[in-house]
C-alpha cells in the first residue's frame, strides 16, 4: 500500500506534482513565519484535505523514514514527470531527508526539482546539489539567517518594508506552470505575501 502522498499540482502550481509536510511542525522555528503571516496554516483552515494529505506524509516519515523516500521515488519511477516542487507547505526535517532529496535528483536527472526552504543551515559547504535540483533560501523582512551563504539564490517575501532585494530579481507572476523559471538558474525571486 502506498501510504506516501504526491499532490497532482493546485492552483499556483498547475499540473506540477508535489510533496508536503504539515507546516510549523517541520519548519525551522525561528523563521518570521512561524509565528505569524504562513500560507500553509491558511491552506489547513480552509483545506481539511490538505491538512490530511501533509499530516500523513509526517506520520509516515516519523514512522519509517526511509520507506517514505522510497515511495518517493517509486512514484517519480512510475510517473515520470518533468518537473517536481519539493514543499508546498512544511520544510525539510533534517540532514537525512536532505540526504533522500539528493539522491532521488541523482536517480531522475530528467526531472526538474524546486525547493524553496528556510533550513539554510542544512546546507553546508560540503552539500553537492545535482544541477536538476534548484534550492532556493526564503527569506523575510529583517530575518538574516541564510543571507552570507551566497551560493544559493534567495526567495525574498516583500510586504513593503524588505530593502534587500536585488536590483535584478524576478518578480513572481503567479503561475509556476507557465513560467517555470524558479526550476532553473537565475536570478533572486520576489513575492508579495500571500
Amino acid at each position: 500500500m502506498n501510504k506516501v502522498f504526491i499532490s497532482p499540482g493546485n492552483n499556483k502550481l498547475g499540473k506540477i506534482p508535489n510533496f508536503s509536510f504539515p507546516p510549523i511542525i517541520s519548519c525551522n522555528s525561528s523563521a518570521p513565519c512561524t509565528k505569524k503571516g504562513c500560507y500553509a496554516v491558511k491552506i489547513m483552515r480552509y483545506s481539511k484535505e490538505a491538512a490530511a494529505a501533509w499530516l500523513r506524509n509526517w506520520v509516515f516519515w516519523m514512522e519509517d523514514k526511509h520507506g517514505l523516500i522510497d515511495q518517493i521515488h517509486l512514484w517519480l519511477a512510475k510517473n515520470k514527470p518533468k518537473r517536481f516542487r519539493w514543499f508546498v507547505s512544511g520544510d525539510i526535517p533534517n540532514p537525512l531527508f536532505l540526504a533522500g532529496m539528493l539522491e532521488i535528483a541523482d536517480w531522475f536527472p530528467k526531472t526538474k526539482f524546486l525547493c524553496f526552504t528556510k533550513k539554510h543551515h542544512l546546507f553546508k559547504e560540503d552539500v553537492v546539489i545535482p544541477k536538476n535540483l534548484q534550492i532556493i533560501f526564503s527569506m523575510w523582512p529583517g530575518w538574516n539567517e541564510g543571507v552570507a551563504q551566497k551560493r544559493f539564490r534567495m526567495a525574498w517575501m516583500q510586504d513593503g518594508t524588505e530593502t534587500r532585494v536585488p536590483k535584478d530579481a524576478k518578480m513572481c507572476g503567479g503561475s509556476c506552470e507557465s513560467c517555470s523559471s524558479c526550476f532553473l538558474p537565475g536570478p533572486d525571486v520576489v513575492f508579495h505575501q500571500h
